[in-house]
């Protein structure tokens, strides 16, 4: 996760690109004018917007958010307001992300950014990742305790009302626009840091980098430490004892040639047997959920499937975006999107569910122990594919319970609010989990629970399956 991070942070400052410069204030009318804005088209395209909140309720926090909008204020601070009605739905897949304003102002150097890149946000502490600051004097796995005052688990709860989702997923989308974020919630330079080292608490005072100062700290630190590359979408590794293990770390790409790559792997398999499989799915954060069908192919015989009904509401945002397709797009998706098209706004296609099939013959299929290891990163379509291993058995999952609940909501699209252009999304299908029980709140659980060593120095889900493994031979 930790290159992960990096990329994310240099995504963040250089990713909002296409906009004119935009004002430093915003009048309270502009503030008023996005907020309506993404009440209302959330509503207008969601196809369960009150499953957390009730109407009456939303509509309450969105009047209060107008009433609060009475005075100009900063560009980047319009993220609060959108943000928190993201976040009210309380759904993953509902969200916002900073202003490009504040890119702006952080690339230009008006404002500088907290010096110590964090890997992790917990109420205990916020782990370090790298110490960028003048000195370098906190280490890696050092935990900061409070920062000007405010503990973490303050802070942590502050980040926290900004996103939706499980607590485990808002945790991951508050750290990964971590320095933009702490900006906005107030913490801002001189910092007076308390933090552990080695199982003692110390004080210190750390001033803002700007943004040329944190690209070349952070290259010296990428040069310390050694070239890091990223990490394949997918990769096969064999381990002592003939355990084989598919990292398998998004779900983006071609589903051909993931299941090109599947043939190739368990053929080679024939020729130097395994005794057990693992996949580690607990860096994946979704994608095409074909390349989990393709997955599960090779890995069982039994019945399955992937989704239990699905529901897509009829919105003038959904057509609009197929009429945003190319013309190839649009002429090969026109059967599907024909009766969509033709139907009112605020209709819901409820498409019913089949029944479980097994899947195709396969003479490749690996018949011996499998385990799937999953976490708070299992999200989206991974999320989909663990469920439907989950609901029917399919394999044995080991870790902790994933990112969002297996009844959800996906197929997001994405908006620009008029003014601020803070860009958010939402959904428009809902996902019933594969055993068709929508009543069921929970992420896809674990068989075997074991927690993640929070230094991350060791892996104790992995050893976990190789000694699950080990029993069932």
């Amino acid at each position: 996760m930790r290159s992960v991070f990096l990329l994310a942070l240099l995504l963040l400052l250089g990713g909002h690109a296409g906009f004119a410069q935009l004002p430093d204030t915003l009048t309270a009318e502009q503030v008023r004018e996005d907020i309506r804005f993404t009440a209302r088209t959330i509503e207008s395209m969601h196809p369960n917007p009150w499953h957390s909140i009730p109407r009456k309720a939303f509509y309450r926090l969105r009047d209060s958010l107008l009433k609060a909008a009475n005075r100009p204020i900063p560009t980047e601070d319009a993220w609060h307001f959108i943000a928190r009605l993201c976040a009210a739905l309380n759904e993953g897949h509902t969200h916002a992300t900073v202003s490009p304003a504040i890119v702006e102002k952080i690339q230009q150097g008006r404002y500088g950014v907290f010096p110590v890149l964090l890997d992790e946000l917990a109420p205990g502490g916020f782990r370090v990742q790298a110490d960028l600051s003048d000195d370098s004097s906190l280490r890696p796995g050092d935990r900061l305790l409070s920062i000007n005052g405010r503990s973490a688990a303050d802070i942590l709860t502050e980040l926290t009302r900004y996103s939706g989702g499980l607590p485990s997923w808002r945790r991951i989308r508050m750290k990964n626009n971590i320095l933009a974020h702490l900006h906005l919630v107030g913490i801002r330079s001189p910092y007076a840091i308390r933090y552990r080292q080695n199982g003692a608490e110390h004080e210190k005072v750390l001033t803002a980098v700007t943004y040329q100062q944190l690209l070349t700290r952070i290259e010296a630190f990428r040069k310390r430490r050694g070239a890091v590359a990223a990490a394949p979408p997918y990769s096969i590794r064999r381990l002592p004892g003939d355990i084989a293990v598919l990292d398998f770390n998004h779900m983006e790409g071609d589903p051909k040639a993931f299941y090109r790559f599947l043939e190739d792997s368990f053929r080679a398999f024939r020729s130097a047997p395994i005794k057990g499989f693992v996949v580690d799915m607990r860096r994946n954060g979704g994608g095409n959920s074909v390349l989990g069908w393709n997955l599960l192919q090779f890995i069982t015989d039994k019945p399955f499937r992937m989704s239990g009904d699905t529901r897509w509401k009829v919105s003038p945002e959904g057509k609009n975006a197929y009429l945003a397709l190319d013309s190839a797009r649009r002429r090969s998706d026109s059967a599907r999107w024909a009766p969509y098209l033709a139907q009112q706004n605020g209709y819901i296609f409820v498409n019913k569910a089949a029944a479980p099939e097994p899947p195709p013959a396969n003479e490749l299929r690996f018949r011996g122990p499998v385990a799937v290891l999953i976490g708070p990163n299992t999200f989206s379509s991974a999320n989909m594919t663990v469920n439907t291993i989950q609901d029917y058995q399919l394999a044995t999952l080991i870790g902790e319970p994933s990112g969002e609940p297996a009844n959800d909501y996906g197929e997001i699209l994405y908006f620009d609010t008029p003014n601020a252009k803070v860009n958010f999304c939402s959904s428009t299908r809902h996902f019933i989990r594969a055993n068709g029980d929508a009543r069921d709140p929970n992420p896809v659980l674990p068989d075997i629970h074991v927690p993640a060593d929070p230094e991350g120095k060791t892996d104790p889900v992995l050893e976990a399956a190789i000694k699950w493994i080990g029993t069932q031979r």
